[in-house]
């Protein structure tokens, strides 16, 4: 009955679909009810109102569509990716007394964190510039200029 892991939602707020969802850990952070889609309980009656209810109305299925896209956006890769980074930066700024002094027996906490946002932002290049083609093309799609 459900998605656990959101992606499946994510896929469908990227392609401007408003989704309707039990709601679930994890869903329920990714659609926002009555805005980008609807979260209901386990319960067919209610879930079975929802959809009819965006078959009917054009115009509340073009506002969630819209808003879905915009959702979406804010899962991209450049986020998630800064939000990881700037994660990892708070760990860096701490105090080390705050944090465990040595994660090995070679590197402190800082240390380990350095190397390990460097290698990071290495290995995101080619995963990025993969995702962006992806994405590209996706939006031809939409757009109907490939079938």
């Amino acid at each position: 009955m459900t998605e656990t892991q959101g992606l499946v939602v994510l896929e469908a707020l990227a392609g401007g679909t408003p989704v309707i969802a039990v709601h679930a850990p994890g869903i329920g952070e990714i659609i926002l009810d009555g805005i980008t889609g609807y979260l209901t309980f386990p319960d067919e009656g209610e879930f079975s109102k929802r959809v009819l209810e965006l078959i009917q109305d054009n115009e509340k299925r073009t506002e969630f569509s819209r808003n879905a896209l915009i959702r979406a956006g804010e899962f991209s890769l450049e986020r998630c990716t800064a939000k990881l980074i700037g994660s990892y930066e708070k760990l860096i700024k701490m105090n080390s007394s705050d944090l465990n002094r040595s994660i090995t027996p070679f590197l402190s906490v800082q240390e380990f964190f350095k190397a390990h946002i460097a290698k990071l932002s290495d290995e995101w290049v080619p995963f990025r510039r993969k995702h962006v083609t992806r994405q590209k093309a996706h939006e031809r799609a939409r757009d109907g200029l490939i079938l």
